[in-house]
């Protein structure tokens, strides 16, 4: 008896047909994982981000506080100590440099941490007047 040619798929072979389904739902479910894994990132760096901008902003005002500090202190006054830990920061700080061209006297505070992106520095700089500890009130 002569076979009969299968004309129910146009393939003519039933399991390689199945065999092409499967790999097709693997790359498929592979596509779906990486997208999603992409959009679970997305929530866990705002919150990196977030967590970043609050240390920046507390760095900020301890550089502010130590820029007046050193507004405060007669220029001819020694400073205790230069270095300042504050929890996760540490501050650093000098006696102002008297510039003699501007007749003024420059302040440097530099803020330091350890980030959730790294190691972050922030360095503020302010201009201070040779009268500067004398506007204060006491």
């Amino acid at each position: 008896m002569k076979r009969r040619p299968d004309t129910a798929h146009p393939t003519g072979n039933r399991s390689c047909r199945r065999g092409f389904a499967l790999v097709e739902t693997v790359i498929s479910l592979l596509i779906l994982a990486v997208a999603i894994l992409s959009i679970a990132m997305v929530p866990i760096m705002s919150s990196k981000m977030a967590i970043q901008t609050v240390k920046k902003e507390q760095a900020m005002t301890l550089a502010y506080s130590g820029l007046d500090f050193l507004e405060s202190v007669p220029p001819d006054e020694e400073i205790a100590s230069s270095d300042m830990a504050s929890g996760d920061f540490l501050v650093s700080y000098a006696k102002p440099e008297y510039d003699a061209a501007s007749d003024d006297y420059r302040a440097v505070v530099t803020v330091r941490w350890q980030g959730v992106t790294g190691s972050s520095q922030l360095v503020l700089e302010r201009i201070l007047s040779r009268f500067a500890n004398r506007t204060r009130e006491e």
